[in-house]
């Protein structure tokens, strides 16, 4: 069938445990997709709404009163009350604090991985926080154990792989995927790769039009083509990299920096990021969001990125693809 328009506004990896603006980033997004009268929102992974203690990442938790953990949890709640449909996509910070099921309660996520439809195209979320344990067993992300836990990561468990092979024998509509992690061949993407393209050319081979996989996680700007289907990397909307007390830096007032341990770890971008995308029969466009990087950068400072194919930049790049053939 041939494809409606549709707007889209997605952000990835808001990260409010780390960067001390989270809240004004995300209000400006919501602002800009109201602006935009798009037609739903989705997150893409990592609003990351409660870290680990910053002595012992990998352990003990902080101790937060009841006060602190509500306050954490408005953009939670600015997010969920948008007036127009909002989804989320787990991402592997989301269950560092919280297990996973207290991490579903509280994003109010009826399940993990899920489908929608909208405007004549199929939607569906999947999710790669799984490892796979020394018995070769599938455990869901939980209270932030992957950190510790010897396992291989990230994999989208079989069983959804199994759902998703259903899921596209039905009705013949465009698909779009969401993913936290990359579905594609790159960096960081799931180890059960082969199985899941599987997947998909099973259904492309069927007829199916699986138009486009939207990840975030690595905090970049960048767009692949694989067999006929797009892969678009979303840019984060609070920072590039990661760099670690090897590479720390203050870079705001003494008081932001005393309140959020993390901010010094982080490469912050000096605007919200945020992809506002068009979806319909021509192809797949986004629009510019202009930026930056918040002094002193990671090449400033020496650090080298070595997990994706591109290096993160402060900007969201306008984009204007026709479908492949």
């Amino acid at each position: 069938m041939a494809e409606q328009l549709i707007k889209i506004g997605v952000i990835a990896d808001l990260h409010h445990a780390l960067i001390h603006n989270g809240l004004q980033r995300l209000t400006q997004f919501l602002d800009a997709a109201q602006k935009a009268n798009v037609d739903f929102i989705i997150e893409l992974g990592d609003f990351h709404l409660l870290a680990y203690d910053d002595q012992t990442p990998s352990g003990k938790h902080r101790r937060f009163s009841p006060a602190q953990v509500n306050q954490k949890l408005e953009p939670l709640r600015r997010f969920n009350n948008f007036e127009k449909p909002a989804y989320h996509v787990l991402g592997n910070h989301d269950c560092d604090y919280w297990s996973y099921e207290e991490t579903l309660k509280i994003y109010e996520m009826e399940n993990n991985y899920y489908s929608f439809h909208r405007n004549g195209w199929h939607f569906i979320v999947l999710d790669g926080n799984y490892f796979m344990d020394g018995d070769g067993n599938y455990v869901h992300y939980s209270k932030g154990q992957y950190f510790k836990h010897g396992g291989k990561l990230p994999y989208v468990s079989p069983d959804q792989l199994e759902w998703l092979e259903k899921e596209l024998q039905q009705g013949d509509e465009p698909v779009i995927i969401f993913s936290h992690q990359p579905l594609f061949d790159y960096p960081a993407c799931i180890l059960n790769l082969q199985e899941f393209q599987a997947v998909l050319n099973r259904a492309k081979a069927r007829g199916r039009k699986i138009r486009a996989c939207i990840n975030g996680h690595l905090h970049v700007d960048d767009l692949d083509c694989e067999n006929g289907t797009l892969y678009y990397n979303t840019n984060s909307v609070s920072a590039g990299d990661w760099v670690g007390k090897a590479y720390a830096a203050q870079r705001f007032s003494d008081k932001i920096e005393e309140s959020n341990p993390y901010l010094r770890y982080i490469i912050p971008y000096s605007k919200a990021l945020y992809s506002i995308i068009t979806l319909d029969s021509e192809g797949f466009r986004v629009e510019e969001r202009k930026g930056g990087i918040v002094a002193p950068t990671a090449e400033e400072l020496g650090y080298a990125r070595n997990n994706t194919r591109t290096e993160s930049t402060g900007c969201v790049a306008a984009r204007n693809v026709k479908w492949p053939d």
